[in-house]
This record gives structure tokens, sequence and C-alpha cells, in this order.
């Protein structure tokens, strides 16, 4: 929106300087303006006694002023025209050329700079940030594949239900939100707790990769596929620390310790008691782009 409305602006400058050399051109041409205050009739304020009147005696002489300034509309305004419209064009040109080299620097620094967030007194938990990363990678490939069943234990039901309208939202637009070229930065454990059989995670977690949506004919509708993207995230995860024998809830199958979270009878998708790490909240706590 920004960028529309800065071309926007620029573009009605670049007419305003060009309706003013056209009216200034055409102020010199005797068939066109000046028709009721400038007229020559006895009435007029102008009267043909004036310094700018007709008689032997004007202060302008008796030059051939329309052989010179061409008031009948020759090649010499044509030319003067064409000039000035070269000239505007170029004027606009390089003001769109500075202000985008202006944003693209501006992002540069953006993103080089430090930020104010202090991680010093948090946690780093190594596992934790592999195993994060890990996740954080599956969700958003089924998010980019537009089909989320093959996470959804690694979600909670409220985050999944969320995540679902939002794809059938990409599904009827046809767009496809493309994240590739995933690069962990740093992690840090905000909180940590345990209650009731539960523990819950709050951690900053940054990463770097592209991401961008393109249509169906794969052009680019948001982002920039040549940036690469910097996100800090506030993530919140959950999982069970107390070990509970996992029933299937269709068909009662018990399930052993090795086996995935599918039933192998009824197929039915159980994750409610399962002990992996589940995302239950993500927001962007600051997000920076550079050319990559």
């Amino acid at each position: 929106m920004k960028k529309k409305l800065v071309k926007v602006f620029l573009f009605l400058i670049f007419l305003l300087g060009l309706v003013f050399p056209i009216t200034a051109t055409k102020g010199v041409r005797a068939d066109i303006g000046f028709d009721g205050g400038y007229d020559s009739g006895g009435s007029s304020d102008w009267g043909g006694s004036s310094d700018w009147g007709d008689s032997g005696s004007s202060n302008w002489g008796d030059r051939d002023y329309s052989s010179n300034y061409n008031y009948n509309g020759g090649p010499l305004d044509l030319g003067a025209l064409l000039l000035v419209l070269f000239f505007m064009a170029s004027f606009y040109i390089t003001i769109i050329v500075i202000v985008n080299k202006i944003k693209k620097a501006s992002r540069r620094r953006k993103y080089i700079a430090s930020f104010s967030i202090d991680t010093s007194s948090m946690m780093v938990d190594d596992q934790l940030n592999a195993d994060v990363y890990e996740l954080y990678k599956q969700i958003n490939i089924a998010w980019m594949n537009k089909d989320l069943e093959p996470i959804r234990h690694l979600l909670t039901d409220e985050l999944y239900n969320m995540y679902l309208m939002q794809v059938d939202t990409l599904v009827e637009q046809q767009h496809t939100n493309i994240m590739s070229d995933f690069r962990f930065i740093s992690g840090h454990i905000k909180s940590r707790r345990t209650y009731r059989g539960k523990e819950t995670i709050v951690m900053l977690f940054n990463v770097q990769c592209r991401d961008y949506i393109v249509d169906i004919h794969n052009k680019v509708v948001r982002g920039n596929r040549r940036e690469i993207c910097n996100y800090m995230y506030e993530l919140k995860l959950v999982r069970n620390v107390v070990k509970k024998d996992i029933i299937c809830p269709s068909c009662g199958y018990h399930f052993r310790e090795d086996e995935g979270v599918k039933c192998p009878y009824c197929e039915t998708v159980v994750h409610q008691n399962s002990n992996e790490l589940r995302l239950a909240d993500k927001k962007v706590v600051y997000q920076t782009w550079k050319r990559g």
C-alpha cells in the first residue's frame, strides 16, 4: 500500500511539472488564452493607452514577436514541448530509481542492525532447539504443500483448525506460499514449566528463510523471491512428560512406544496423548529482509 501511495505521489508531481511548462508555452500563443483581462478594448483596465498597447510609443518597440515566438504554433512550440516532456520524464524516472535505492538500503541497514531484545539471561537447550527447528520446517513445508494432515500431531487442535482455514483460503485463491532455504539462527527459552504432567515451553526462536506467495502462474503476488526473510518468533510449545498408555479412541488399539501416532488398524490419527512437542501458538516479534 505504501509503495502505491509513493508512486501516485511522484506521478502527481510529474503531472504538475508537466502542466506548468505546457501552460506557459500556451501563454505566448495568440490563439489561446488571455481573452478577457488582457483585451485591448477601451473599457478594459488594460486599455489601448497601456504600455501593452499597439501604438508606436510602446515600450516593447516595433519588433515582430510573431516571428520570434511563433505565435501560430509552428515547429518551435512543438520542439519546446517535446524537450519539456523529455526532461520531465527523465526527472520522474530518476526520482523512482532514487526512492527504490533508498528503500533497499534501508532494508539492508534494518537487517544488519542489532535488536534490543536481551537474551543473555535466557536458557539455551541445544536438543530442544534442534527438535523445534525440525518441527518448524515440517509445519511450514506442509503449509506450502497445502496439506496439514501429515503434521496434525505437531499442532494443538486449536492451532490446527486455525491453520486449516487459512490453507483453505490459499486453495480458494489459487495461491501458494513458497517457503524454502530454512536456516536456524538461535533459540532461547523464556519460560518452562510443568503442570499436571504437561510441559509448557515459551521461547524466542530466530530463523531465516525465503517466504513469498505466488499465483497459479507462478507470479509473485506478495513478498519477493530474491529476498531472505529473518523472523524472530515467540513460540509456545506443549508436550506430555508423564508416559501414558496411548489407546486408539476408535478401535481401542494399544500403541507401543516405538509406533507412530496413526492407528495401524483403523488409520485414526492419535495425537492427544502424544509425548511429542506440539506447537500451541506462534507470534512474530519482528521480521526483516535482505537480498540474497
